[in-house]
């Protein structure tokens, strides 16, 4: 009997034994990744904020900002309190600080982790490709209204309401521009967005066509009356010369 009871603690102990080398070596394999994560974080967190600052500057002194303050999001932030050199401080910094979390997870070597830290990536690159798109299709349809606002500037109220409706739909298909580069996937969504980017692809093409037809509404007018002239001078041709013909 105390010879069982011997073997029993002799594979109690040895069992126990395996158990605690494996959680060593688990943890010497765990440990590495750990501090590598711990530093990936640390070194995103810095460079966020340098980034952050160094996109604010960029924008401050490039005239970027001044001349998106014009526009009316620009108005709408400076009101709020928030200037775009701030907003995309915020931008640059939330997009390094998620790229870093995406990395330090990679690091870790789990699968469940690195599957993680692609999607993580993965928004990264959707929300700065939305931003610019954001940003930058904003500043040509101020550019482009303000040469439509000067063409249209002595024409009626019509031609001011119509110029309001061209602007607000130029600036909702910048939106929807900037929103398609976060890939929708939901399917009530996504037909959602195909069926209003195709109607707003119409009612801008007829919107600029009447802009156009109202700004250069004299020009019009003139190759018209000049088309029908040459139309009856024509018809007076070929009437004399069929008159002169003997029958």
């Amino acid at each position: 009997m105390f010879v069982e009871v011997e073997e029993f603690i002799r594979l109690l102990m040895s069992e126990f034994k395996r158990v605690i080398l494996e959680f060593i070596a688990a943890l010497a394999q765990t440990v590495p990744r750990l501090l590598l994560a711990s530093v990936v974080l640390v070194v995103g967190w810095l460079l966020g904020r340098m980034a952050g600052r160094l996109v604010a500057l960029l924008l401050k002194y490039s005239g970027v900002e001044k001349a998106f303050a014009d526009t009316s999001v620009g108005r709408g932030l400076r009101k709020s309190g928030l200037s775009i050199s701030e907003l995309f401080n915020l931008l640059t910094r939330f997009s390094i600080y998620i790229l870093s979390l995406g990395i330090a997870i990679r690091t870790l070597g789990f699968e469940e982790a690195v599957a993680a830290a692609q999607n993580l990536l993965r928004l990264v690159g959707q929300v700065v490709s939305s931003g610019v798109i954001f940003i930058v299709g904003l500043l040509v349809v101020e550019k482009v209204m303000a040469i439509i606002r000067r063409i249209v500037a002595e024409e009626g109220v019509e031609a001011r309401v119509m110029t309001l409706a061209v602007h607000a739909l130029l600036v909702l298909l910048v939106v929807f521009a900037a929103i398609s580069q976060l890939d929708p996937t939901l399917n009530p969504a996504s037909t959602f967005f195909n069926a209003f980017a195709w109607g707003l692809g119409l009612g801008m093409g007829v919107a600029v066509v009447v802009l156009t037809l109202i700004a250069f509404r004299e020009d019009v007018e003139k190759l018209v009356s000049r088309l029908k002239e040459y139309g009856r001078a024509l018809r007076s041709c070929k009437e004399e010369g069929g008159a002169a013909t003997p029958p």
